[in-house]
């Protein structure tokens, strides 16, 4: 008799990009999986998807009125469209992509980056976006709350 037991392990997402993009979140969850389970020719691209419905979904928050443009736009072309006045996670998003599309590709082109800088920068990136979200919180706080209004 063989038992599968397959050990938990701990996802680091901040509640509130859980609560946001849920879609992201299993998807992040789905890749973390596959990498623990050692699915080393396939993870990469789960999070590469995963970076996607972050990105998308962040520029769609950002952007209501502008979801079926961004919903058409190539990952590359709405971060460098639509995050232009958030360079850090431009910057972040980018490199991710970067590396995570070279991940898919029959011959790779970046010898200096892999997979574990890739989740660093999507990981900087989503806590630089909940950072944002959580600003924009007190924001909304500070408005409702002022008593010199």
């Amino acid at each position: 008799m063989k038992y599968s037991y397959k050990i938990p392990f701990q996802i680091d997402v901040p509640k509130n990009i859980k609560d946001i993009f849920p879609e992201f979140f299993n998807i992040y969850s789905q890749a973390q999986q596959a990498e623990k389970d050692n699915l080393d020719k396939i993870y990469g691209m789960a999070y590469r998807k995963a970076l996607e419905f972050l990105v998308k979904g962040y520029a769609i928050r950002r952007n209501p009125n502008d979801v079926s443009k961004i919903n058409a736009k190539p990952l590359g072309n709405v971060i460098a469209q639509d995050f232009g006045d958030l360079p850090r996670i431009q910057a972040l998003a980018k490199a991710s992509n970067w590396i995570a599309t070279d991940a898919t590709h029959y011959e790779q082109r970046f010898d200096n980056a892999d997979t574990e800088a890739m989740k660093m920068f999507i990981e900087s990136a989503m806590t630089f976006i909940s950072a944002d979200l959580t600003a924009d919180e007190a924001s909304k706080f500070i408005e409702e709350n002022d008593p010199k209004k």
